[in-house]
């Protein structure tokens, strides 16, 4: 994939999003200090624990200020491997298929996640130690359990805080999660898309996913606002085709449903700014829809052709259909609408027939998950595109 240059600045976007954090003033480097940069960077490169949290960020942000959001990321990554936070091997053992459709021209996809296997996130916790908010708090760091987690701070847009870290599970290569120092509950809004934008601009050849903030229509941990991302992440849903009779496509702007199982918006420009006013209010609208109810996932690119946003539209009435269960009853998240279904490993007295269904008829089974979780349904879509056109015209006025 080939990226887009942004236009030069004076400062680099990595520099002006950065932050220091009070608690490493003791640490403090700048470009004169090569000897404790280079103290840092030995340290780093024993993966010891006994290297701080502080240590680390304050490596990590010189790391940062001379090479970017990327290369904080692949040291975050290595460090992690070597340390045993997660296992590359066990990633690596991960079951996948994929299933090409004639119907839709997209090869969709699934995985068996053994590592992830009954993973259910809880924080970590002590005798010692107070109740925390969540499993993804930075309060978590260095307790008993996350001895071996370290993280990234950093600012998003307008001076947001927050911090990156890898997941204990990735699903992918690269995987990480994007948290707010703050503990905000999940929200999805033009905000959410601005963040997300914010960080691929930062970090080139990343996709950017987004989670939303309702029970039962593609959310996570609902307590504590983040994001997913991951390097060069191309899923299904980017190779579908926009349906020639719901698009429209301008100079500045191209904006279309697709064919797909669920109900999906493909929104791409190289404005930045038409860019994030049309696909804000498409949020906002399909949201006053349906308050508390209706809801979105998000996968923001950028690349040669400019900024790309996937809204896929979510409503918590409509779930993975009953006789699909015994395959995934857990929550369908922004990735596996998105055409990759992530499952459990198949266990009980019927594993043999889930793993042969999963095996022969995978095809069928993603779809149908993806579909009986669409809030749209294709005879629907006019009324649909009329909302899109409005927000269309309203943002070309802008």
């Amino acid at each position: 994939m080939v990226l887009q240059k942004t236009m030069p600045s004076p400062i680099p976007p990595h520099r002006r999003n950065f932050q220091r954090g009070p608690e490493e003033s003791h640490l403090l480097l700048d470009g004169r200090s090569a000897i404790a940069a280079t103290t840092l960077r030995r340290e780093f490169e024993r993966f010891d624990l006994r290297m701080s949290q502080a240590a680390m960020q304050e490596y990590l942000r010189c790391e940062y200020e001379q090479h970017g959001l990327n290369r904080v990321l692949d040291l975050l990554w290595e460090w992690e491997a070597c340390v045993g936070y997660f296992s590359p091997a066990r990633l690596q053992q991960n079951r996948r298929y994929s299933y090409e459709d004639a119907e839709t021209g997209v090869t969709f996809r699934a995985q068996i996640n053994f590592a992830r296997n009954k993973y259910s996130p809880t924080p970590a916790t002590s005798s010692a130690t107070r109740a925390l908010h969540c499993a993804i708090c930075y309060d978590n760091l260095d307790l008993p359990g996350k001895e071996n987690l370290r993280v990234f701070k950093f600012t998003l847009n307008q001076g947001r805080e927050y911090f990156v870290q890898v997941t204990p599970f990735p699903l992918f290569e690269k995987h990480f999660v994007v948290i707010t120092m703050e503990t905000l509950p999940m929200q999805m809004s033009r905000q959410s898309l601005e963040d997300l934008l914010c960080f691929v601009e930062l970090a080139p050849g990343y996709t950017g996913c987004s989670n939303s903030d309702v029970e039962w229509a593609g959310a996570s941990i609902l307590a504590h606002h983040h994001y997913q991302v991951f390097e060069g992440l191309d899923l299904p849903i980017m190779h579908a085709c926009v349906l020639p009779e719901y698009s429209i496509a301008e100079e500045s702007l191209s904006v279309g449903l697709l064919h797909f199982p669920i109900a999906c918006c493909r929104v791409t420009s190289r404005q930045r700014a038409l860019f994030l006013s049309v696909c804000g209010k498409m949020i906002e609208r399909w949201k006053q829809l349906e308050p508390g109810k209706n809801t979105c996932n998000l996968v923001v690119t950028q690349n040669e052709a400019g900024y790309c946003c996937h809204i896929l539209f979510r409503n918590p009435a409509f779930r993975t259909a009953q006789e699909l269960l015994a395959i995934k009853s857990e929550g369908v998240g922004v990735v596996e609408v998105a055409g990759e279904g992530i499952y459990p490993v198949p266990e009980g007295d019927n594993a043999a027939a889930i793993w042969a269904k999963i095996e022969h008829e995978g095809l069928n089974v993603i779809k149908s998950i993806i579909a009986s979780n669409n809030p749209v349904p294709q005879k629907d879509f006019g009324k649909l595109f009329e909302m899109m056109r409005t927000v269309v015209e309203e943002g070309a006025a802008l």
